[in-house]
């Protein structure tokens, strides 16, 4: 009945059976080494490598419950022996149950060349996945990249289109600014004429009754500021907007006197022409 049940949970778990179990009454030299501890719980067998786990039950406690727990324990002796698998071939060597003290022992196998070329592969399974998560992070990196350049090239290409707005309404600005530079300038020229011909006029075609009218209507005597704009000889002179007329007045009978015009000077310009008339 044990032989019975022994073989058909060896097959309801990861580990397959060997071989028929053997009852025996006799506790193996294997148990008593699983008992105490030592260092047989890992052992290699030529091509194989056992692990060897026991289980004690308590009192009340079945003899398959009892087994199940020692498979289980050492299947997770194997489990943490090689973590990078997530498979591993087992075979169940040898179950003994010892009645007398209600435990149970254990001894599964695993081919030693099939379990090193397992962790080669486990290690070259692990780069991969490393490598293939860090492939990933630089591709969602790259992707956000890509999102931001994009959300980026979208600000800027409305920070153009808007410089662009300023730019045409800067051309349009620049083509006023243009016409009111060359009205302005139209202007001053048209004040140059303007002034060119009074100037044409008072030094060329005043007569000398228009001469007199001024010289006797603004008569300033010497002695004031504006007496430094004609020679030091000539002392009666007159403003005329922004010139100044310098001349003399001389007697020329015994009630009355004549005046002469000899010199026109633009306060301006600060220069002097000749020009002699009398009134």
């Amino acid at each position: 009945m044990l032989k019975r049940f022994l073989l058909l949970f060896s097959l309801s778990v990861l580990p397959s059976c060997s071989q028929d179990l053997i009852y025996s009454e006799t506790a193996p030299s294997w148990v008593n080494a699983v008992r105490s501890g030592d260092s047989s719980l890992r052992v290699v067998s030529g091509d194989k490598i056992l692990f060897r786990a026991n289980q004690k039950g308590s009192g009340s406690d079945k003899r398959e419950n009892v087994c199940v727990a020692a498979i289980e324990k050492n299947v997770s002796y194997i489990k943490k022996a090689y973590p990078s698998l997530v498979q591993i071939p087992m075979t169940v060597e040898l179950v003994f149950f010892d009645p007398k003290v209600n435990d149970c022992s254990t001894t599964i196998s695993v081919s030693r060349q099939l379990m090193e070329k397992a962790e080669v592969l486990a290690k070259l399974k692990s780069q991969y996945d490393k490598e293939k998560k860090r492939l990933k992070a630089e591709t969602e990196k790259i992707q956000n990249d890509l999102k931001k350049t994009n959300a980026e090239k979208v600000v800027l290409e409305s920070k153009i289109k808007k410089l662009n707005e300023l730019i045409a309404q800067n051309q349009s600005y620049a083509k006023q600014i243009k016409t009111l530079e060359d009205f302005v300038e139209s202007v001053k020229n048209e004040r140059k004429q303007i002034k060119q011909k009074i100037e044409n006029y008072i030094y060329t075609g005043m007569n000398p009754e228009e001469v007199g009218k001024i010289m006797r209507g603004h008569n300033y005597q010497s002695g004031l500021a504006i007496d430094s704009v004609c020679s030091t000889d000539l002392n009666y002179y007159t403003r005329y907007m922004d010139y100044v007329l310098c001349g003399v007045k001389l007697p020329y009978n015994d009630d009355a006197e004549v005046g002469f015009v000899t010199e026109i000077c633009n306060l301006r310009a600060n220069s002097c022409y000749i020009k002699e008339l009398e009134y």
